[in-house]
């Protein structure tokens, strides 16, 4: 329908008219291929531009159909479905206008016969090789594979086509889904299961209950119960028994009897213990049977006991042996005659010295029995002086302070006094060192004299402290030793004032 579109806006002569209404009823029965474009290629344009891909392409149905033209900025040779937009028409068409280059071939225009051939194969879908057949969805022969409509597609009447529907259609062939719903549920009739038949449209029995129930006991009555859909088979009472009582132990007992009536008369089934052995009543025997006796050996592998049954209390007894097994002796080992391979102590071991006070009011005296030695526990603070006289840290740091003051000022008191007792006095070797505007006199006999004195003097004070404090810390061992060296340099001062 296309090329006969195409044709009529080419019309310029009756003749041409008249051939494209020819072609175009053609066309309806047979699509035009690429192997019929191809040979007008190979005849007008193949021997020229187009030989060995000169011009750009061989003219390939893959190159048409899928690619560019790189020298008219990458337009599409074809365009399926539409001539007038594909580059390869606007080439060959002879309008007199071209996109982009000169019109082809060179020389004479093609017969608008093979311009309109081109056309129809590009607005047919610019098919490579035609597959015959119905292309309409629609149609009831419609061929998915098909892409040259050939005709033959044959429409569909849409209705309902469910006889059993209230609104089929008996000339519908396609189903449209326009259907009214109807009941299609088939209840159970007495017991009789109905199913849905959709070639009658109605419900069938397809299955019937067995109503004569018939279990082949004469001692039972056989009905059908159409309330629940089952057999009914009610025993007939006491039917073909004998009654009586059935207890063998019973003193009425019947031995023809098949049920019992409930008539046996009451008998004793208790079965009191003798001698600590257990008894129960057997149904079989109708007696009492004995289910256990007791062991009246006892033997509790143990040969420091009596062993023996007490028949009053069901029980063992095993009397320890006194003194069985033992070995007598003295069992402290802090004692001076202490045996260590006794296991009962027989009362022999001899005394020992437990007082251990060691005349210290700070110690909590006590007697180790386990390691058999005096503990002496010293009393936590015990002698210190509450009073806090004991020097604390700060205390420390102000005589340390202090000191440090007494000595610069007997240097700054002594400084101009130096060059006069390094000339009186020869036989003391005095350094002066030194410091900003400060002479620093030093004696290392001197100081060495003052050092000992110092440390005497601390040994004393220790002694003093314990003596009156009753504690030394480790503060005062750290301050006494830290002012030593402090000391010494301020008594070997006073030592060479002296001299």
């Amino acid at each position: 329908m296309a090329l006969k579109l195409h044709c009529i806006k080419k019309l310029t002569t009756p003749l041409l008219l008249l051939f494209c209404l020819l072609f175009s009823q053609y066309s309806y029965t047979q699509c035009v291929e690429y192997s019929q474009v191809l040979s007008i290629f190979d005849a007008s344009c193949m021997n020229g531009c187009h030989a060995n891909g000169v011009g750009g392409t061989s003219l390939t149905y893959d190159e048409l159909v899928n690619g560019t033209s790189a020298a008219c900025g990458g337009v599409p040779y074809v365009v399926v479905g539409d001539a007038d937009a594909s580059y390869l028409y606007d080439k060959i068409n002879d309008d007199g206008s071209v996109q982009c280059g000169s019109a082809m071939p060179f020389g004479p225009a093609l017969p608008q016969a093979e311009q309109d051939l081109i056309a129809a194969w590009i607005n047919g879908g610019a098919i490579e090789t035609a597959i015959n057949g119905c292309t309409d969805p629609n149609a009831t022969n419609y061929d998915a594979t098909a892409n040259c409509d050939d005709g033959s597609c044959s429409l569909a009447v849409s209705g309902c086509t469910d006889p059993c529907a209230p609104n089929y259609d008996a000339t519908a062939t396609a189903d449209d889904g326009s259907c009214q719903a109807y009941d299609t549920s088939c209840p159970d009739v007495n017991c009789s299961t109905f199913a849905w038949d959709a070639n009658s449209c109605s419900c069938l029995e397809t299955s019937t209950p067995d109503t004569t129930c018939d279990d082949a006991d004469a001692c039972t009555t056989d009905s059908y119960d159409f309330a629940t859909c089952s057999c009914v088979n009610e025993p007939i009472v006491n039917c073909g028994e004998t009654l009586g009582c059935t207890d063998p132990c019973a003193p009425n007992y019947d031995a023809a009897a098949t049920l019992d009536d409930g008539s046996c008369q009451a008998y004793d089934t208790s079965c009191p213990d003798v001698n600590c052995a257990t008894f129960a009543w057997d149904a079989n025997s109708c007696s009492c049977l004995e289910t256990s006796t007791p062991d009246t050996t006892c033997d509790d592998a143990d040969a420091c006991t009596t062993d023996s049954y007490d028949f009053a209390t069901c029980s063992c007894v095993n009397e320890p042996i006194v003194n069985c097994g033992e070995t007598l002796g003295c069992t402290d080992p802090c004692a001076p005659n202490y045996n260590a391979a006794a296991t009962l102590d027989d009362g022999t071991c001899q005394a020992y010295q437990v007082n251990c006070d060691d005349n210290n009011p700070c110690t909590v005296d006590s007697f180790d029995a386990q390691n058999c030695t005096c503990v002496n526990a010293p009393i936590a603070n015990c002698g210190t002086n509450t009073s806090n006289n004991v020097p604390t840290l700060s205390e420390w740091g102000l005589i340390l302070f202090i000191l440090l003051l007494m000595n610069l000022g007997l240097l700054t008191t002594i400084n101009q006094y130096v060059p006069v007792w390094q000339t009186q006095n020869q036989s003391v070797k005095i350094n002066s060192y030194k410091w900003k505007n400060l002479n620093i006199p030093f004696s290392k006999d001197l100081f060495k004299k003052a050092l000992n004195i110092g440390l005497v003097m601390i040994l004393i004070g220790f002694a003093f402290s314990l003596l009156f404090f009753g504690v030394i810390t480790s503060v005062d061992f750290i301050c006494s030793f830290i002012c030593l060296p402090i000391f010494a340099y301020l008594l070997h001062l006073v030592l060479m004032a002296q001299k």
